[in-house]
């Protein structure tokens, strides 16, 4: 069997203030609403700003299991760890916030990723990378419509948002 070892870093400029865009990153249970690959999630424990949240996604036309410890630190960053997963033996990540005005933040993703399995590295490779800009698209057109007070609808499971 295969290991596949992956990391990326991707960022984007999302028109809200860095606790705004913190309050929806840490908003774990909406992620289906707005996340196309993010099929189901719930929060198994949560301590202050320490959050365990299995996810449930589909990655490479299959659907995906997992456990992340997830930590936030103010209102600048956001990090994870995975605890148990299908196909992967590694997740971890970042997102790091920059204000650049008082409604305009950069995020930061970073995520390094191990998948277990007969993918070869380089389409492991490729499928991560061009999940993450989705990913940031998603999550700046929820955040910039939930700022406005007008999220757009809620969409139906494996729907891909416009």
């Amino acid at each position: 069997m295969l290991s596949s070892v992956h990391q990326a870093s991707r960022s984007i400029e999302i028109g809200v203030d860095a606790g705004t865009l913190m309050e929806v990153l840490c908003d774990f249970e909406q992620y289906p609403r707005f996340l196309s690959s993010v099929m189901a999630v719930e929060l198994k424990e949560q301590e202050a700003d320490r959050w365990r949240v299995w996810f449930e996604v589909v990655l490479f036309r299959r659907n995906l299991q997992y456990t992340l410890d997830l930590t936030r630190n103010d209102n600048r960053k956001l990090s994870w760890v995975l605890v148990a997963g299908d196909w992967m033996t590694r997740n971890t990540g970042s997102w790091t916030l920059t204000p650049l005005e008082p409604s305009l933040t950069r995020a930061a993703y970073s995520i390094q990723v191990t998948i277990e399995g007969n993918l070869p590295p380089m389409v492991t490779s490729l499928l991560v990378d061009a999940s993450i800009p989705r990913l940031l698209r998603e999550f700046k057109r929820w955040a910039e419509h939930s700022a406005q007070g007008n999220p757009p609808p809620r969409r139906s499971p494996g729907e891909v948002p416009a």
